[in-house]
């Protein structure tokens, strides 16, 4: 009769992966993450959890993104920009806002943990990171365990996994994901945009961010320019070696202006969470980690690209990279130009970009 009803429900086969998993983590003494790519298969094993957890034997947390966590006008993560990160350990422990969420449900979801943290002028989603380490299940999307940029701390590379039970949902899903991880791009136009956004400032710290946005932009141009330069006329993608030591050089500057950028917003009250520059400053740090990254796992240069050439235009319509059928993982530094133009205000930009192409 049971299965008639998971039947009915669609949940059956999550009910099968579940159970048996559930059961020997609580026999065991061990931790569950369910791992989603949609938040539609968190909704089922959530639904699958309380009809598992009638007794309420165990507590489970499902994890949202940080944005949709966020009670603040603004998502910048800073106690100066921010009062629900503002003191929050000293308001965890006044408003004891952990114990209330811990006794009043068994399955905690993450309305009630950000209507609970507001209340207690906390942020919400630290709040849900701090219930998600003690709970015995977790479900989240798949970016909590392999995203290197924001991993929960239980899966950094110096903790013992040993007590930890992975329930994948639809893993033929996490290869894509696996890639875009671990291959990060960095684009002119991306760069040109935020110098034309900032060139409508006049105080000095607008016009310090537009040249440097463009110094970036050039950067970037150059390097596309000299690696296509001895390719065939129709080449759009080429693999080709960074120029690092140029973006390297230009991080302590963006660091700089970045600061004095936010502090200007926040004594101006005009923080906004759509912000071209602010965009890139963390499209260049997540470029440069990636950079470390390959180069800490030491793996090699290899990558196949592909362009499908418009024949009327001459021009990339789309830009496709081959990751082939190599045994290991390789990592290659991509140089690319679409040949598409973007408009921005009056100025058009054309669209060249840099990547760290990781490959299976």
């Amino acid at each position: 009769a049971a299965s008639d009803v998971y039947k009915r429900q669609g949940i059956g086969k999550t009910v099968a992966a579940l159970f048996p998993a559930l059961r020997y983590a609580l026999q065991h003494d061990k931790r569950v993450f369910i791992l989603t790519a949609k938040t539609l298969q968190q909704e089922m094993a959530i639904q699958v959890l309380k009809l598992l957890n009638a007794e309420e034997s165990f507590h489970s947390v499902q994890l949202r993104a940080k944005a949709k966590m966020c009670a603040n006008d603004q998502l910048i993560c800073h106690e100066e920009y921010c009062s629900f990160a503002r003191d929050f350990y000293s308001k965890l422990h006044s408003s004891a806002v952990l114990d209330k969420l811990w006794d009043s449900w068994s399955t905690l979801l993450p309305d009630p943990i950000f209507g609970t943290a507001r209340d207690c002028e906390v942020c919400p989603f630290e709040i849900s990171l701090e219930l998600s380490r003690k709970g015995q299940v977790v479900v989240c999307d798949y970016n909590y365990a392999f995203d290197p940029y924001v991993a929960l701390s239980d899966f950094h590379e110096d903790n013992d996994l040993r007590d930890v039970i992975l329930v994948i949902d639809e893993i033929h899903n996490l290869v894509g994901r696996g890639r875009g991880y671990y291959s990060p791009t960095l684009s002119s136009r991306q760069a040109d945009e935020a110098a034309e956004f900032m060139a409508r400032g006049r105080e000095p710290v607008f016009i310090a961010a537009r040249d440097l946005c463009l110094r970036l932009a050039k950067l970037i141009d150059r390097a596309v320019e000299d690696a296509l330069l001895d390719s065939a006329g129709e080449t759009r993608a080429i693999e080709a070696y960074l120029p690092e030591d140029g973006l390297w050089a230009i991080r302590p500057a963006f660091d700089e202006i970045f600061i004095d950028y936010l502090e200007h917003r926040r004594e101006t009250a005009t923080l906004s969470a759509e912000d071209p520059f602010v965009d890139l400053y963390f499209k260049l740090l997540r470029f440069l980690d990636g950079l470390q990254l390959s180069l800490c796992f030491k793996i090699a240069i290899r990558a196949l690209v592909e362009v499908a050439i418009d024949t009327d235009t001459g021009q990339a319509e789309s830009l496709q990279l081959d990751h082939g059928h190599h045994a290991g993982h390789h990592t290659g530094f991509e140089i690319f130009d679409t040949g598409h133009r973007y408009a921005a205000g009056d100025k058009k930009f054309s669209d060249r970009a840099i990547g760290v192409l990781m490959q299976n």
